[in-house]
């Protein structure tokens, strides 16, 4: 009983000091908790909506330039037989740069190389194409295609020399006059032998009418008669001289007309074959450079990818030097990029793309920025290879110019920049969806 009384009071007691807690009032801190804690999840709320949580497509990248250096290879095996400029040396499209093991003498190459630019341009000028003086080239692999082409030369200049159609034409043209000459005298004799018919048939005429009086005897006017009858026979025979004449004229001028034609014929044939010789030729030289000789591809500098000298012995196939680009747009670099397929259906021309190169490490140098520029339509090997250009060249965003060598890394491509409450409430809603 007594240690029932007593448990009693003790919770009594307890009681009255838990109540002094509860009934005093709460200090400042205690007040404005609540308020605070309220203001600092409004600011958390408040900066997730300027914080950036993009979503991004990431993909391999390759930064190259427009126009990137060309290499070039041998496509022989042999020493070099010449040297044309040295390294570092500015280059035109075209400017002969090596020689790699060719039998034929370079400079009559280089000759050659000029007659067929000549020749090329005035192809259809025979004239022109005749003013070039042929002379013997030792060309080397290129010595039956020129020959060939000397050959036919010789041949339409001797058919020239000899000028048949123009000797024909001349004695034939002579033959006519001489006939035409003829004929006109013929006329004028059968104008005299007309003339005597004429009067001839006026005596036979008189010598009837005196026979029919009994004044002639009839062997006087058979005589009478017979003379008249041998002047037409005359004229008859000079109408015949004549238009057996004529019948000549008319042969000479048709052989004339055919000769004529041969010979147009025949120049016409020439020009072809000439024509045809100078185009086989010009592909004989083009194939024979592709494989002996080395030219620049493209106005650049050049720069030796290994130790060129006279005589050096060069595998086929092997990088001897390349071809930079000087022009104007050098600076301007293109973006290419290996994107999966997973996401792909995001990505949009004009979205921006963040690059960062293996070898400038983003944190130092920071990232190039591009844009997307073109998306292939057809997968390859479950990638879409998209083109981005870099506005901005190849200055990142720390303000750093990097030098253009092997950039190669990785992008990501921003399909859409949301903020990190925005990402926050697309997850709500689509777990509420779900």
């Amino acid at each position: 009983m007594m240690e029932e009384s007593s448990k009693v009071y003790d919770i009594r007691k307890r009681s009255d000091f838990v109540n002094d807690i509860l009934n005093k009032t709460p200090s400042w801190i205690l007040s404005w908790g609540n308020t605070f804690f309220l203001i600092f999840l409004l600011l958390l709320i408040f900066l997730t909506w300027f914080i950036k949580y993009p979503d991004v497509v990431r993909c391999e990248a390759e930064v190259t330039s427009e126009a990137p250096p060309i290499k070039l290879v041998s496509r022989t095996t042999g020493k070099i037989d010449s040297i044309f400029l040295k390294n570092n040396s500015l280059v035109k499209k075209g400017d002969w740069l090596l020689i790699i093991n060719t039998k034929a003498s370079i400079p009559d190459i280089l000759e050659l190389e000029k007659k067929l630019k000549y020749l090329n341009e005035n192809i259809s000028d025979v004239d022109k194409v005749f003013s070039v003086d042929f002379n013997y080239l030792d060309v080397g692999e290129l010595q039956p295609s020129y020959n060939n082409f000397l050959r036919l030369i010789k041949k339409y200049r001797s058919y020239s020399t000899d000028n048949n159609y123009g000797n024909q034409s001349s004695i034939n043209q002579s033959r006519i006059s001489n006939l035409m000459s003829s004929i006109s005298n013929l006329r004028n004799q059968k104008e005299i032998a007309f003339e005597e018919m004429q009067v001839s048939k006026l005596n036979l005429d008189r010598q009837k009418k005196m026979l029919e009086k009994g004044i002639v005897t009839k062997a006087d006017y058979e005589i009478s008669q017979s003379q008249y009858l041998q002047y037409q026979r005359q004229v008859q025979q000079y109408d015949n001289q004549i238009f057996q004449i004529q019948q000549d004229i008319e042969l000479i001028r048709s052989n004339l007309q055919t000769l004529k034609q041969t010979d147009k014929d025949t120049h016409q044939d020439y020009d072809i074959d000439i024509a045809n010789s100078i185009k086989e030729m010009t592909k004989s030289f083009e194939d024979w450079a592709n494989t002996y000789a080395l030219r620049a591809s493209r106005d650049g500098k050049i720069q030796y990818l290994d130790d060129i000298y006279q005589n050096k012995f060069i595998n086929i196939d092997s990088n001897l030097l390349s071809i930079i680009n000087e022009s104007e747009d050098k600076h301007t670099y293109r973006v290419t990029l290996k994107m999966p397929t997973n996401n792909s259906g995001k990505v949009k021309e004009g979205q921006l793309v963040n690059i960062k190169l293996n070898n400038y490490p983003y944190e130092e140098f920071g990232v190039l920025q591009g844009k997307v520029k073109a998306i292939s339509e057809v997968v390859n090997e479950d990638y879409y290879f998209v083109e981005a250009s870099l506005p901005n060249g190849l200055k990142t965003t720390y303000k750093k110019e990097i030098e253009p060598k092997n950039l190669i890394g990785t992008a990501e491509i921003i399909t859409d920049d949301l903020r990190l409450t925005e990402r926050f409430l697309h997850l709500l809603t689509k777990n509420f969806k779900n």
